[in-house]
């Protein structure tokens, strides 16, 4: 791309550019327990002892409900060997199938579902919310957490669509394509309501 490319397809490379790790997150309310793979995840603070995260949460999933109703999540980093896990908790509903069935899971101690064989995690308790349409941005505190070993490979999502089997490739192109004419339809609705002038 050079400097004076615009439009969609320059918006698209540069965002392409970004390779973000990929994060799982999970949340319980009511005696029930979900989660999900979150792709959008930020660190929102620069003081040391006051760490916050901001974190994008589509509004059509179960886990926001539970996100939305607790008040609370943990994110799990996933290590580069976790493929499976973005199958498992990124590719079905927690409406149709047991997500932690024959999964080694603790619990925070906040009482959110904790995956033993993670890379790292962090338990948040939420602050803030803004409602973005078709996702609410949860602005949180971290509150516990246990840090990633120094040299372990973390899952990117680069990686995560290149080494992905062909088959789960096509299944989350499909996922994402589904996805985003949801999300389309709710960022419009938003923007309709919340533009002036």
């Amino acid at each position: 791309m050079t400097s004076h490319e615009t439009g969609d397809a320059a918006v698209q490379q540069t965002l392409r550019a970004l390779d973000p790790e990929v994060w799982l997150l999970t949340s319980a309310a009511d005696h029930e327990r979900g989660g999900l793979i979150c792709t959008s995840v930020m660190n929102a603070s620069i003081v040391p002892d006051m760490p916050r995260i901001v974190v994008g949460l589509a509004r059509q999933h179960r886990t926001w409900q539970l996100v939305d109703a607790s008040g609370r999540f943990v994110l799990h980093l996933l290590r580069a060997d976790q493929i499976e896990l973005v199958r498992r908790f990124g590719m079905q509903s927690q409406r149709d199938v047991d997500k932690f069935a024959e999964l080694e899971v603790g619990r925070s101690p906040e009482g959110c579902p904790v995956l033993r064989d993670v890379a790292g995690w962090l338990e948040c308790r939420v602050e803030s919310g803004l409602d973005a349409g078709d996702r609410t941005h949860f602005l949180a505190e971290v509150t516990n957490g246990s840090p990633p070993a120094a040299d372990i490979a973390l899952l990117r999502m680069q990686g995560l669509l290149t080494t992905a089997p062909d088959e789960m490739r096509a299944e989350l192109k499909r996922q994402l394509e589904r996805d985003g004419a949801i999300d389309r339809q709710a960022i419009s609705a938003w923007r309709a309501a919340h533009r002036t002038g």
